[in-house]
């Protein structure tokens, strides 16, 4: 697939220019939005030191590196039968290479100098341009795995981590998600804060949305009623709120990923494949994986406050899918007491 696009485009410096950098981990994680990469990297480096935070939110400390490199999908330029896609030109893919040679090479460069002491890069997406653009090597991967059936799983603590959990110290980043997500509707959209407190007043009156207020999510289903022009009633938000979670993840569900995958298991000896809720409920890791290094207990303790989470969320869930997820995390709870 990929292969067919760089070599069109092999005379590009971002082939050339940084192969001279010798990146090389002791474990690369690939993860879904929401699958809990940060975690798992930061119970890596700090074992039984990991102290859980109030809102089950991790974000990284430093200690691994965050592939920015690779920050699109392999969809971006071809389909599920690995075709190019209509607008995928050759202008368009080298004006991306031109890119991250530009803006991208400080975090190739400031790679060199990652000296911790368990090295991991973590990313969304496989390393494909940094495995190209330097001299990339890694002892194991781990692909983080979803099906159809529990990908509003992570979509909802993804959900939770940026647009919820008032977690706007330790996450700056968050505002740049509310913007992104206010942006998608309109940006000459006046805010009115008494129209607002109004909204929510009503809502409050029907259901126990307190957990909600002054959060992005909030913030961002005000700025859906207005453009709609709709009342937003508790069902409204329901729907809203199902659809947020029910919506994306394609990628990882489909051939673009499978293909890179299974390109990176074919040269690298220790590249591993866990399903996520086989891996956070009931540690089925590989013995020889470095993720069978994290305590039980720490694992556990996680999903368990996760759990937590994601109950809350289906409280607000229309009634055929709120009924589904409940049952599912309840089958989740029993998995994770039984884990070993």
């Amino acid at each position: 697939m990929m292969e067919i696009l760089d070599n069109n485009h092999a005379d590009h410096p971002l082939y050339s220019q940084f192969k001279h950098l010798r990146l090389e981990y002791d474990i690369t994680i690939i993860f879904p939005y929401g699958a809990s990469g940060n975690f798992l990297s930061t119970a890596l480096v700090q074992g039984s030191n990991l102290v859980a935070t109030p809102k089950n939110v991790f974000h990284s400390d430093g200690s691994y590196l965050y592939n920015d490199i690779d920050y699109k999908p392999l969809s971006t330029w071809v389909d599920n039968h690995g075709d190019i896609l209509e607008g995928s030109t050759p202008q368009a893919y080298r004006s991306h290479l031109d890119f991250l040679c530009a803006k991208r090479s400080n975090t190739l460069k400031h790679a060199t100098s990652y000296t911790a002491g368990t090295k991991i890069l973590i990313g969304h997406y496989p390393p494909w341009f940094l495995n190209r653009a330097t001299d990339y090597s890694s002892k194991e991967m781990v692909f983080i795995d979803i099906t159809e059936e529990t990908k509003w799983i992570v979509s909802a603590l993804n959900l939770y981590k940026n647009l919820i959990s008032r977690d706007y110290v330790q996450n700056p980043g968050m505002i740049i998600h509310i913007l992104t997500e206010v942006q998608k509707y309109d940006t000459k959209v006046i805010f009115d804060r008494v129209e607002y407190r109004f909204l929510w007043g009503n809502l409050a009156q029907e259901a126990d949305i307190d957990w909600l207020l002054e959060t992005g999510i909030s913030w961002t289903f005000y700025v859906h009623v207005k453009k709609r022009k709709i009342k937003g009633t508790l069902q409204d938000l329901r729907t809203f709120f199902t659809a947020k979670i029910y919506g994306g993840y394609a990628y990882w569900l489909n051939s673009p990923y499978f293909a890179q995958k299974q390109w990176f298991q074919e040269r690298i000896d220790r590249c591993h494949s866990i399903e996520y809720t086989q891996l956070f409920f009931q540690r089925l890791i590989p013995t020889d994986s470095l993720l069978y290094q994290i305590k039980p207990e720490l694992l556990h303790n996680y999903s368990s406050g996760n759990l937590d989470i994601l109950r809350k969320m289906t409280e607000l869930l229309t009634d055929d899918r709120r009924t589904a997820c409940r049952a599912q995390l309840d089958d989740l709870k029993l998995r994770l007491d039984n884990m070993n």
